[in-house]
């Protein structure tokens, strides 16, 4: 996006995804939206939403509910590079859930200096995911193979 255009706000704000009133609220004119576009450039063009292609706001809104997580999606495209598909495939995995939902079981924090502490617990997080993986034994067995391969390797 090289600049935004005035003229062409009653075009976008027709498109289905601009978010328009419903019919119980009252119309909103479009003459208070000129007024401010200036700000709304100012404001768009220094947020993270104006650093991501057209085809990731497309993706995000329909994969992800969230406001706080669709952001945190697009940050960690920023700073990753992915690409449409490397996003589509971490939402459907749940990369948010996975790494900032869940309680960190470390005292990392808390012993070490912050940027230690931080790199410390980006380097131990829980990139695996074995959804793949088509478990036909039962986890009896698969608890007791675990238990044998241990204890021969610490004995062993």
């Amino acid at each position: 996006m090289k600049k935004f255009v005035v003229a062409n706000l009653p075009l976008i704000l027709q498109h289905p995804i601009a978010k328009l009133p419903e019919t119980s609220q009252e119309s909103v004119g479009v003459a208070p939206i000129l007024e401010n576009a200036e700000n709304f450039e100012h404001l768009f063009l220094h947020s993270v939403l104006s650093k991501i292609t057209w085809s990731y706001h497309i993706i995000l809104p329909d994969e992800v509910k969230d406001v706080e997580q669709r952001f945190w999606y697009i940050e960690q495209t920023l700073t990753g590079s992915w690409g449409r598909n490397v996003l589509t495939h971490q939402i459907e995995i749940g990369l948010y859930k996975r790494q900032v939902k869940t309680t960190k079981l470390t005292n990392f924090e808390h012993t070490m200096a912050k940027p230690q502490s931080d790199l410390v617990t980006q380097l131990v997080k829980d990139p695996y995911v074995f959804d793949f993986v088509v478990a036909t034994a039962k986890e009896l067995d698969v608890e007791s193979q675990l238990v044998q391969q241990g204890s021969m390797f610490l004995l062993g």
